[in-house]
């Protein structure tokens, strides 16, 4: 079975949910890169099993020290090596991350 590479744009509030919903699929899904403006959001710190809402034994930090990071969704709607963006990102940066990702061949 093929895994699915995906980049959440976005790791807020509402990209903290979808990451962790993602997380619950390890053997069809990879997270392979993060796109957030705010560095300790995008670095994984407040990640946890419970500000993601999963389990993973007792709040055990969720690691993303092997992920891409970007600092702008554009920088993920441009990987190549992506087949998904989740777009997590304020309303207004909606329709211009889907159509940017759409345009570079990702599953929005």
């Amino acid at each position: 079975m093929t895994m699915l590479k995906v980049g959440v744009a976005g790791v807020g509030g509402l990209g903290k949910v979808h990451l962790g919903s993602l997380l619950k699929f390890k053997d069809k899904v990879r997270v392979e890169a993060l796109a957030d403006p705010v560095a300790e959001r995008r670095a994984g710190k407040n990640l946890t099993s419970e500000t993601l809402n999963i389990d993973l034994n007792n709040k055990q930090a969720v690691s993303v020290d092997s992920v891409r990071s970007y600092d702008d969704y554009s920088g993920l709607c441009l990987d190549p090596d992506l087949d998904m963006v989740v777009i997590a990102m304020p309303t207004d940066l909606h329709a211009p991350g889907a159509i940017m990702a759409l345009e570079n061949g990702k599953h929005v």
